[in-house]
This record gives C-alpha cells, sequence and structure tokens, in this order.
C-alpha cells in the first residue's frame, strides 16, 4: 500500500502525458492532411510564384481565351482578410475584357487558368497588383488576395472598324426603332440610349438618317428638359440641311425654353416662309 501511494503520481503523469502526445499527434496528423489538401489544389502561376491560386470549387473545364469578356464576383482583401472591395456588396458582377490593360495583372494571369464556374483564392504580390501606388483601404506594395467566381465568358462585340457595312446598317434600324418604341412608351431614358447608339452608327456610315437621329434626339432631351442638348442636337440637324422643318421647330423650341426669344422668333419666322401651312400648336 506504501508503495501504490509513491508510484501513483508516476503512474497518473505517465498516463496524461501518453493521452497528451496522442492528442498532440492526432493535431498534427489533421494540419498534416490540411496542408496536404491545400498543396494539392494550389499552383503558383508565375515562375517567381508571385501569384498564387488556391481553388475551392472545380468549374466545368471551358476556360476564357483573351479578348473575351469575363463575367465575375470578386471579394479583394489585404492578407489579414481586412476587405477592400467587393462586387458581392454592390451585388453587381464585375465584367472587363480578358488580356486589356486597363485592369491590374494578376486579373489577366488568373482568369485565363480558371473555367467557367469555379471559385479560386488568388493571392499575388504588389508587383502583379498596385505595385507601390497609394490606393484608398491598399497601401503601397501590398499583397493582395482575391476570392473570384468565374461566372460566365463569352465573345466580346465587334469594334465600330470590325463591322461591315451591312452589320452597322442593320444595327442603326434596330436602335433606331427600339428608340422609337421606347419613346412611345414614354421611356425617355430607354430612348435617349437607343438613339445615341443609333446616332454612332449612323456618323460611322455617312448616312442620311443622320438628320432624323439629330431631330429625334432633340426632341427627346426636349422632352427631358434638357434644353441645351435639345439645342445642340437640333444645329447638328439644321447643319445637314438648313431648310428641314423639324429641325427648325426643334431650334425655335429649344431658344425659346433657353430664353432666346429673339432667335426663336427669327427661326419661326424663317420656318413660315418655307411651309406656311406647317403649324405646330403644341
Amino acid at each position: 500500500e506504501e508503495l501504490a501511494d509513491v508510484l501513483e503520481p508516476y503512474v497518473l503523469g505517465y498516463k496524461t502525458r501518453k493521452e497528451n502526445k496522442n492528442k498532440e499527434k492526432s493535431v498534427n496528423t489533421l494540419k498534416s492532411t490540411i496542408q496536404m489538401r491545400k498543396t494539392k489544389n494550389t499552383t503558383y502561376l508565375t515562375e517567381d510564384k508571385g501569384v498564387e491560386k488556391y481553388i475551392i470549387n472545380k468549374g466545368d473545364s471551358t476556360y476564357p481565351e483573351s479578348g473575351q469578356i469575363v463575367k465575375v464576383h470578386y471579394t479583394g482583401s489585404l492578407l489579414d482578410n481586412t476587405k477592400f472591395d467587393s462586387s458581392y456588396d454592390r451585388n453587381q458582377p464585375f465584367e472587363f475584357k480578358l488580356g486589356e490593360q486597363n485592369i491590374i495583372e494578376l486579373w489577366n494571369i488568373a482568369l485565363p487558368t480558371m473555367s467557367k464556374g469555379e471559385k479560386a483564392v488568388i493571392t499575388g504580390i504588389s508587383n502583379y497588383c498596385y505595385k507601390d501606388l497609394d490606393m484608398p483601404k491598399i497601401p503601397p506594395n501590398s499583397t493582395l488576395k482575391f476570392t473570384i467566381e468565374l461566372l460566365d465568358f463569352f465573345d466580346a462585340p465587334k469594334t465600330m472598324e470590325e463591322l461591315t457595312t451591312e452589320e452597322k446598317t442593320t444595327l442603326l434600324n434596330d436602335y433606331k426603332a427600339l428608340g422609337k418604341d421606347t419613346f412611345n412608351n414614354n421611356d425617355l431614358e430607354k430612348a435617349m440610349e437607343h438613339y445615341s447608339k443609333a446616332q454612332s452608327y449612323a456618323e460611322n456610315l455617312d448616312s442620311d438618317e443622320k438628320i432624323n437621329i439629330y431631330n429625334n434626339l432633340s426632341l427627346v432631351t426636349y422632352r427631358l428638359n434638357d434644353f441645351i442638348n435639345s439645342l445642340h442636337y437640333a444645329e447638328l440637324a439644321y447643319n445637314i440641311e438648313n431648310k428641314n422643318v423639324k429641325s427648325l421647330f426643334r431650334l425655335a423650341n429649344a431658344y425659346f425654353k433657353l430664353s432666346n426669344y429673339d432667335v426663336s422668333i427669327q427661326i419661326c419666322n424663317e420656318l413660315l416662309t418655307i411651309d406656311n401651312d406647317n403649324i405646330n400648336t403644341n
């Protein structure tokens, strides 16, 4: 009994050390497993290992190419997980043309390696991000971490130079029709947007439709109480054809709203000499 009393603390100490050792072994095994899994899903995208990619969810094995439009959701943070930006917070995916130079290099490096539907954490040293620039919420020379989800990608619309004459004409007529429909539905903002696009194609075609589109834009901006731009578009139409009744009418209305009554009256008199029967009382 005396021997048992003496040995008991040693036995208890041995058992405790053994249990702790087993726990430590289990923790180390877990850490190794996590590290192994992370290494398996982690790749370096540059030779200097300055850009690292860790895949959270795999995609469908289709990849975007340079020149295509990519649509992503992302969260950007510092290494201490301080968030500085997020498209999720705005509920608005970010779209950009892959390969262009108006974004940080990290994006152009990472996105071609991501497949549609993939979600990954991309970490890049400052050389591939904002370098030594002092950005809002981002100190100079910061290594940044972006959690990126590639939602979709598609071919970029053709530039004006890439479109054929036939394609430009089709788009001109399409946007002109959309402008008319939205104007008739009193959606003036949309009408302005559609007519403005029609204008860009008309000017690149040197189309006879320009005068009609300028007059329509003058009317839409007039209805939006933007009388300066209403005058601007009316003058563009007038410069093409100074005897055009609609152009003169738009000019007279715009000058009247801008309180230039003498010029407005002068234009009205000119209008009546051209078409004395065409009197609009609105």
